[in-house]
């Protein structure tokens, strides 16, 4: 399972796996996802994260993981590969939003 930058071409994936977790997708866009990451395993999605820069503050979102690959540490993974950024930004606080 590899974790890399989203894709334009990911964009319906990343849709349906947010919609499957009931998060919203109306604002997500190809330009958004220069911020987004994604895990994959051979072909398939099975996780997504986005990050939003402002100032001192970022915003994690649209954090999720495939149900068929909870508890193997993945959102962990994902979590702590989108916060990285984050400090070379000087990110003071990442916050998190979630339903």
């Amino acid at each position: 399972m590899t974790i890399e930058p989203a894709a334009a071409s990911d964009l319906d994936a990343i849709k349906a796996l947010l919609h499957m977790a009931r998060l919203p997708t109306d604002d997500l866009t190809e330009a958004l996802l220069a911020n987004f990451l994604v895990a994959r395993e051979a072909d398939a999605i099975v996780g997504v994260v986005g990050i939003e820069h402002h100032g001192a503050m970022a915003l994690l979102r649209s954090l999720v993981v495939q149900e068929s690959s909870r508890g193997e540490g993945l959102g962990r993974r994902l979590l702590h590969a989108a916060v990285a950024p984050a400090r070379r930004w000087s990110v003071r606080s990442p916050y998190l939003l979630t339903t």
